[in-house]
């Protein structure tokens, strides 16, 4: 896999070969949705810290926030919160920081989408020169993720699962800084500390 820092929601090329087994993709796709979890979470608080006025409030802002239908509803209730907080605080930088994040949050939610919504199957190659071997495919039923001739628009292997699992939790991270940067440590709603990266980083694929 080469390198996708500047834009890592990108989804790559099929890989050369598919796993051996299934379980390793099953067991990717499992991070890959709780570390994306995580990430929802860190953006409750986040939401829950530019809306928050006293502390009863953070539980119902959260729930909220946590109940709005997809992920483009609540990044959409953040936009709104964070330009009235910029209304009252303006800072280019930080609101740079904003901009970049929460369009790398919506351009990721598409990858936990195809991670979520897609299906394993051991495969011989849909074509000459596909990988073969156990894949994350489009479901069937998602007719826009094959494309003519029925290639699928994305051949996943468990390497390249965990590549985004390692994008979501390096977006959490971020989150977390841009929110102890804005309220600091102290805040009731701010992370005491941005924890480590809790995953190996996979080798290039």
């Amino acid at each position: 896999m080469s390198d996708r820092s500047c834009e890592p929601w990108k989804l790559p090329p099929p890989p050369a070969v598919g796993d051996k087994i299934v379980f390793p993709l099953y067991a990717a796709m499992g991070l890959a949705i709780t570390m994306w979890e995580m990430t929802e979470l860190t953006l409750a608080m986040f939401y829950t810290s530019l809306t928050s006025e006293q502390e009863g409030e953070t539980f119902i802002l959260q729930f909220e926030f946590d109940g709005s239908a997809g992920f483009r509803s609540r990044s959409e209730k953040i936009i709104k919160a964070f330009d009235l907080y910029a209304q009252a605080n303006p800072n280019q930088e930080i609101e740079g920081k904003f901009s970049e994040i929460i369009h790398r949050a919506g351009q990721l939610s598409m990858r936990r989408n195809d991670i979520a919504h897609g299906m394993v199957m051991d495969s011989g190659g849909w074509a000459e020169g596909d990988p073969k071997g156990c894949l994350l495919f489009p479901a069937w039923a998602n007719y826009r993720k094959w494309r003519t001739g029925k290639r699928p628009a994305y051949q996943l292997n468990s390497k390249q699962i965990v590549y985004f699992a390692e994008a979501f939790v390096d977006l959490r991270h971020d989150i977390e800084r841009l929110q102890v940067l804005l309220f600091g440590k102290d805040h009731p709603w701010s992370l005491s500390e941005v924890p480590e990266n809790v995953l190996v980083k996979s080798k290039e694929v």
